[in-house]
């Protein structure tokens, strides 16, 4: 949990919070290649499970063990990917903020969300994933690429592109950082028409050349973290899980996940039989 000002409260203390987990996980003004990876680095296990596609699906839920205070995420491996970035940040955010005590479940709705509590989290997520002075910087690095000043639907698709993030999210950012009229033009009509024209879109992302952005913010995309990929593994040891169970829960193909198992030398069922 974040050490923050006792009188500090609203979106205030969200914008403090990604601030101060930024600075201390020192992750500077880059984009985060990986949460889950994160995510495990803060000692927050991360799961995965398809809780369906739909708007009115979860997004995914925190909650807090009871007994032991371990902190544990599970997103919708059925949202876009860009959702499920934004949704584990969101739900760190809830964790390190302190909205969550011990046996607490919070199931949310990310950038939906309109609670205190929710726009906290929205605040702290965009925060660290998007921070301030990358973003600023993401500006100065279009405007070189185009050798002109970007309209806003290139620095939108760039934002989007580099920080792993879906276009709906920087227009929040940007309204946030009050950069909209820096970008020139109105932000939310820019993401609509992106969103409602892919011509427009891919029009606007080949003379930025994207594809290299787009392709490093795709690493780590399993979003399976060590401790998670620990505890599946002392399952399948146990013989509680099938190796077939263990691959919908890495989300990887059957065969990849044999492969792990005999090059990680796990003893399938072996304690279940002694």
């Amino acid at each position: 949990m974040l050490t923050l000002p006792d009188d500090l409260g609203g979106l205030a203390k969200g914008h403090e919070g990604a601030e101060r987990f930024r600075k201390h996980q020192g992750l500077g003004a880059s984009p985060i290649a990986d949460v889950a990876m994160l995510a495990d680095e803060v000692g927050v296990v991360v799961a995965r499970m398809p809780l369906g596609g739909d708007e009115q699906a979860p997004d995914g839920c925190s909650a807090v063990d009871s007994i032991t205070g371990a902190p544990y995420v599970l997103i919708n491996s059925d949202k876009p990917r860009v959702r499920r970035r934004f949704t584990i940040t969101h739900e760190i955010g809830h964790l390190a903020l302190g909205h969550l005590l011990g046996g607490q479940v919070l199931v949310d709705e990310t950038v939906g969300g309109k609670s205190a509590l929710e726009r906290q989290a929205n605040t702290l997520a965009a925060g660290v994933l998007m921070p301030k002075d990358g973003v600023r910087g993401g500006w100065r690095r279009v405007e070189e690429r185009l050798g002109e000043k970007p309209g806003p639907l290139a620095w939108i698709a760039w934002l989007a592109a580099s920080f792993g993030v879906s276009e709906q999210a920087v227009a929040y950012r940007l309204a946030n950082l009050e950069l909209i009229q820096a970008v020139g033009g109105d932000t939310a009509e820019a993401v609509e028409k992106m969103a409602e024209n892919p011509v427009l879109l891919r029009e606007t992302r080949a003379p930025l050349g994207l594809s290299l952005v787009t392709a490093d913010a795709e690493r780590g995309a399993i979003e399976v973290g060590p401790s998670m990929r620990a505890r599946i593994a002392w399952a399948l040891e146990e013989g509680l899980i099938s190796v077939d169970g263990a691959a919908v829960m890495l989300h990887q193909p059957a065969e990849a996940v044999y492969r792990w198992v005999a090059q990680s030398g796990i003893q399938l069922g072996l304690r279940s039989h002694k």
